[in-house]
């Protein structure tokens, strides 16, 4: 019965805060918020619109630039990651850790089309 009662106050979703790391990679962006739920990342930006050039400034500087400069672990448990401004409308890269270290590896040429293949619009 203790069982039962303990699996029913433990809550639905999972909250998380993002790592140090990554919370220092996305300071020049200026985040309103930064919140880890069921494994999305959702950065928040004081921006009326994200375009395609903050998207890409935010992925690649700010997200996966945390794990190739800082920790290997800073993505661990993020499936998505979603950039959107106030009124919660942007862009979701599909990916976390295993994305970020592939998208590294890239020649330069290729990561534009390699991150618009891992994306689409929330």
């Amino acid at each position: 019965m203790r069982k039962l009662l303990f699996l029913l106050a433990v809550p639905m979703f999972v909250y998380a805060s993002p790592s140090a790391d990554l919370i220092t990679s996305l300071k020049p962006f200026s985040p309103i918020s930064t919140t880890l739920e069921n494994g999305d990342l959702t950065i928040v930006l004081n921006q009326q619109r994200i375009t395609p050039k903050i998207y890409s400034a935010v992925i690649t500087t700010g997200v996966c630039s945390s794990i190739i400069l800082y920790d290997k672990e800073a993505l661990a448990g993020i499936e998505s990651v979603s950039v959107v401004n106030e009124f919660s409308k942007g862009y979701v890269f599909e990916g976390g850790k295993e994305l970020c270290l592939e998208y590294g590896d890239l020649p330069r040429v290729q990561n534009e089309v390699f991150l618009l293949g891992h994306t689409h619009l929330k």
